[in-house]
Parts: structure tokens; C-alpha cells; sequence
């Protein structure tokens, strides 16, 4: 048989190219011959073979279970004495379900920063989790730029994100206005009541004195008046006072504005309260 299939090829062959070529079909193809060929087209074959096994393998590695990390928000800036809140969010890749312990470093290091995680591990069975970060900036911190490192870690799988800190001088001593509520609607020939909110910021203390006016003015608008009309804050302090609107049952029915006045020394806040009258 082999001898018929090497006639066939020497006849097909070009002339041009067989020239001074001869081939004897007298004599039997020698073994070791066709164990050569054997060979030849073996090794070929698990050559292809292994090819296929390797782009395989890298299509499922590819493919590996793996989870993601983010932080929210990404940057944030801090006063010095004060607290900053993060979400790390955590999401599966290609039905990844295990668990992520996670881990957070600041850069550079800062005695007077700490920072919790919680929770420290989270599952993504369900195919997402939130870790709580909360980082507390100590009155004595420098002021500065830090990188804060969260990495989470699950058997050989490591994944981190950075979160950019921006530490900054305190606020200088202040205070603060508020009314709750923030506005009222009343009848004619009724009274309504607010409480006044006085709240110090940056370790604000002393004494507050407020007034208060009711626009616009017009024959029998609202009256007002605040007891007690002077509060001491202490820092980080709120104080209240209580605000009583009247009206007569010949008030007119408009829209007022009610504008309470805060005033330390040189400093004052003013607060303005909306009141319906119907």
C-alpha cells in the first residue's frame, strides 16, 4: 500500500522538480522509515494537543471567581478634632461567594488617627457587602495629605482601595441657629410655638442674646416673643429658647417671615421662619 500511494505522489510531482530524482519501488521501505513518519506525526499531534490543554487553562483562569472593592466618597477633607464616615463596598465577580476579611493602614502614619472597620468580614454569598470605616482625627494631628489603604483578603485573593485625606485646622468658635420646627401654618386668632436652637461649633462658649421680628409689617401681624431671650453655651453645647407667635382673629391672612438674631460680641446668626396665616 505504501509503495502504491509513493508511485501516485512521484507521478503527480513536477518534472522540474523531480529532475535527477529516482526513486527505486524495487526494494521494501525500510522499518525504521515508517517508525520516523510514525514519530513525526505523534509528536505533531500532542504538540496541537497541548496547545489546546494551555489556551484552555487561560480561558479558565480568566474566568476566576474574584470580587471587586470601592470606597465612598473616594477623597474627603477633615477638621482636626473631628470624624469622617466611608462605605467600602464590596461586589462578587464570576460567582465568587466567599468571605473578604478586611484590613485598613494610613500613610503616613498618624498617632492621633484611628480607624475602625465595621464589620471586619463580610460575606458575598448574596453577591455584594458594605463595611462601615469610620476615621476619628485628633485634635493634636497634623495637618496634611494621608493615603488611607483598605485591602480585603480572601485566601489568595487581595484586592485594595485608597481613600485621600485632607486634614485641616479646626473651624474657628462659632454658633449656630436652628428652629424646629422650621416653619408653621396657623389660623387666624391662634398662637403656634418653635423652639430655638442655639449650638456651639469649634468649641464656641459664651452667651447668646436674641431678638426677634416678624415682616412685613402691617396693622395687627403677628406678635412674638422668646423666653428666656439670652442663652450660655458651653463648647460643644446646644441651649434652647422658646418662641410663642399670636395672632388675632384680624390678623391678615399672608405669608410672614419671622427673623430670630443670634448675637456674641461681633458675631450673629439670623434664622428666618416661614408662618401661613389662613
Amino acid at each position: 500500500m505504501l509503495q502504491k500511494l509513493a508511485r501516485s505522489a512521484y507521478r503527480a510531482w513536477p518534472r522540474s522538480r523531480h529532475r535527477g530524482f529516482k526513486v527505486n519501488f524495487g526494494k521494501p521501505v525500510p522499518l525504521w522509515s515508517l517508525l520516523f513518519i510514525l514519530l513525526l506525526g505523534s509528536a505533531s499531534g500532542i504538540a496541537a494537543y497541548s496547545g489546546l490543554i494551555q489556551i484552555s487553562a487561560e480561558s479558565r483562569s480568566q474566568n476566576s471567581p474574584d470580587f471587586t472593592i470601592a470606597a465612598l466618597p473616594a477623597s474627603q477633607s477633615i477638621p482636626q478634632g473631628q470624624l469622617a464616615t466611608f462605605n467600602v463596598d464590596l461586589a462578587s465577580l464570576e460567582d465568587f461567594a466567599g468571605s473578604v476579611t478586611l484590613t485598613a493602614f494610613m500613610s503616613p502614619s498618624e498617632k492621633n488617627i484611628s480607624i475602625a472597620l465595621n464589620p471586619v468580614t463580610v460575606s458575598l454569598f448574596t453577591g455584594s457587602a458594605t463595611s462601615g470605616l469610620t476615621v476619628s482625627i485628633g485634635q493634636a494631628t497634623t495637618v496634611g495629605s494621608y493615603t488611607l489603604n483598605v485591602t480585603g483578603t480572601s485566601g489568595r485573593l487581595v484586592r485594595s482601595v485608597l481613600i485621600f485625606l485632607l486634614v485641616t485646622p479646626p473651624p474657628p468658635p462659632d454658633f449656630s441657629l436652628s428652629a424646629s420646627p422650621p416653619s408653621l401654618t396657623m389660623t387666624a386668632g391662634s398662637s403656634g410655638f418653635s423652639a430655638i436652637l442655639v449650638t456651639s461649633i469649634g468649641g464656641f462658649e459664651g452667651n447668646v442674646t436674641l431678638t426677634v421680628a416678624v415682616t412685613p409689617v402691617v396693622s395687627n401681624r403677628p406678635t412674638t416673643s422668646l423666653t428666656p431671650v439670652q442663652v450660655t453655651i458651653s463648647p460643644g453645647g446646644t441651649q434652647g429658647s422658646n418662641l410663642v407667635i399670636n395672632t388675632a382673629s384680624n390678623t391678615p391672612r399672608l405669608t410672614y417671615t419671622v427673623l430670630v438674631v443670634g448675637t456674641s460680641g461681633s458675631t450673629s446668626h439670623s434664622l428666618a421662619i416661614a408662618l401661613v396665616v389662613q
